[in-house]
């Protein structure tokens, strides 16, 4: 594992929104002896197959998987991800939302205690969430949201159960915990990115993707 190299990690299928986020990354501020590199999968057949592929291309210790509609505006973002991880080897996964219980529906969002900071417009129109109020530059909790993922280990992405769009992210979280790692959430004065999402709705295979999650996770 290079330590002195961190990868961006997107799957995309579309030119747009990968085109706005490449711009974005273009614009962050590489600190002196650090090594930034992108890997773009396109027309992935699930996330978690996409991201063990890339996985396994690079050698960079600090990896950075996210979504292609989402913008990282904070040009020390490299610098200051790389400071929380340095500041303890227990931490595994790094993410901008989350919740610090998982609720027993196995949708951090249904969570009361949810933490964080982002910028995003799924509800239609642009809105700074905030929810933070912890001291020291991390606040540790139970899973972050798959819009941005950050690792400073190389943890297999479960592909055998979750092989489409849904439960990817509350999954790795765990499988980090399990191997005695922390999921952290930093402590961010102003949202670090901007989720430039869409309105989703919950159907069957939402469904179907959270009922094998808390099968595998929670009810054990």
């Amino acid at each position: 594992m290079n330590d002195c190299k961190i990868s961006f990690i997107i799957c995309s299928n579309k030119e747009k929104e990968l085109a706005d986020c490449m711009w974005y990354l273009n614009r962050l501020k590489v600190p002196p002896g650090m090594e930034m590199e992108v890997i773009v999968i396109n027309q992935a057949d699930g996330l978690a197959k996409a991201y063990n592929q890339a996985m396994q291309e690079s050698d960079a210790k600090y990896k950075v998987y996210l979504h292609q509609d989402v913008f990282i505006i904070h040009q020390e973002f490299i610098r200051d991800l790389i400071s929380v991880f340095c500041s303890s080897a227990d931490i595994g996964v790094i993410g901008m939302a989350g919740a610090e219980e998982m609720p027993d529906s196995g949708c951090w969002f249904d969570s009361q205690k949810q933490i964080g900071a982002l910028m995003e417009r799924s509800t239609g129109k642009m809105r700074i969430i905030q929810v933070e109020d912890f001291a020291g530059n991390y606040q540790e909790v139970d899973v972050v949201d798959g819009l941005l993922l950050a690792t400073q280990y190389d943890v297999e992405w479960r592909e055998d159960i979750f092989d489409g769009w849904h439960f990817y992210d509350v999954s790795c979280c765990y499988e980090f915990k399990q191997k005695g790692k922390k999921v952290v959430i930093p402590k961010q004065k102003q949202p670090w990115c901007v989720h430039w999402s869409q309105t989703y709705g919950v159907d069957a295979v939402y469904e179907q993707y959270q009922e094998k999650f808390v099968k595998e996770y929670l009810e054990n």
